[in-house]
């Protein structure tokens, strides 16, 4: 039965009253969206009528479809092969080779180095996040967090880098902290 209802939240049957994430898919559309209809479907480039969007996607696929099947009969599917895993249908799609170095872009690895040195992502990562704070917009998997966001930036921070000098401020590498 909770996974019925859980299907249902997420494919908004139903709703969740006052929440955010599966609010009443209503409430998105914009308050004028019945008087101005053929203008916002003109703006995501959609047909009104929902079997004439649906006919052209069913048409696309099916053509699609029907290349991957010729292709893979006459072995111009570049390796793709289609067989069998534990009884199963299994798509197989071989490794692609490496492709050469774009023009310049060892001149653009030079340049950065020689302005910064060599930069560790995670230092990159970590400052902007302290600048722009764009971790804070992201959505936690579970259905709640149970550490403060300040404090997990933190905890992150002397954990990717204790006492780096381009680590978060205000973290020295002082292993005797108090603890958060």
């Amino acid at each position: 039965m909770l996974v019925a209802l859980r299907d249902a939240i997420r494919r908004g049957e139903i709703y969740v009253e006052g929440g955010r994430r599966w609010c009443n898919p209503e409430d998105d559309l914009p308050g004028d969206f019945e008087s101005a209809r053929t203008v916002y479907y003109a703006a995501i480039r959609r047909p009104e009528d929902p079997k004439e969007s649906f006919t052209g996607l069913k048409r696309r696929m099916t053509d699609g479809l029907d290349r991957l099947s010729a292709a893979l009969a006459d072995g111009s599917a570049g390796g793709v092969k289609v067989t069998t895993r534990k009884g199963e249908p299994w798509i197989t799609v071989p490794k692609l080779e490496p492709l050469d170095e774009p023009t310049g872009f060892q001149a653009l690895k030079d340049e950065v180095v020689r302005r910064w040195g060599v930069l560790d992502l995670l230092d990159v990562l970590k400052n902007a996040d302290f600048l722009t704070g764009f971790t804070d917009e992201f959505s936690p998997v579970a259905a709640y967090e149970r550490i403060d966001r300040a404090v997990l930036q933190r905890r992150a921070a002397r954990a990717v880098r204790p006492g780096h000098p381009h680590g978060h401020p205000g973290d020295r590498g002082d292993r005797r902290a108090r603890r958060e």
